[in-house]
């Protein structure tokens, strides 16, 4: 949303992303963010908290824990881009990678 300040733009995403909705969540992400995180499996969150907040007049920064199944961090650095806020580059903390029996898959394998 136009105008919208960093912290509505975080609360939003990581709630959508515990909603299960992931084309909100992948609307506050820039296309290379969202292919980084294809092959993470961050599903089962329940909530969130949010740790960490910076904010310049179009950058920012934020560290988003979740719980859940599992619990797991996103750092995120986020840029103003035509007035909308998205996340530029993400790092990700205690999820593990695709499951195994997946990557197996994709290798042309099958499972056990």
């Amino acid at each position: 949303m136009a105008n919208e300040s960093l912290r509505d733009a975080v609360g939003t995403q990581s709630q959508a992303w515990v909603d299960g909705d992931l084309p909100t969540f992948a609307s506050y992400t820039t296309p290379r963010v969202v292919l980084n995180l294809r092959d993470r499996d961050m599903r089962g969150a329940t909530g969130y908290q949010l740790l960490e907040l910076t904010e310049t007049e179009n950058t920012g920064a934020s560290t988003v824990q979740f719980a859940g199944r599992w619990d797991f961090v996103l750092e995120q650095r986020w840029q103003r881009i035509d007035a909308l806020w998205k996340v530029v580059h993400v790092e990700l903390r205690g999820t593990p990678s695709t499951p195994w029996w997946r990557r197996l898959l994709r290798r042309g394998g099958t499972a056990p």
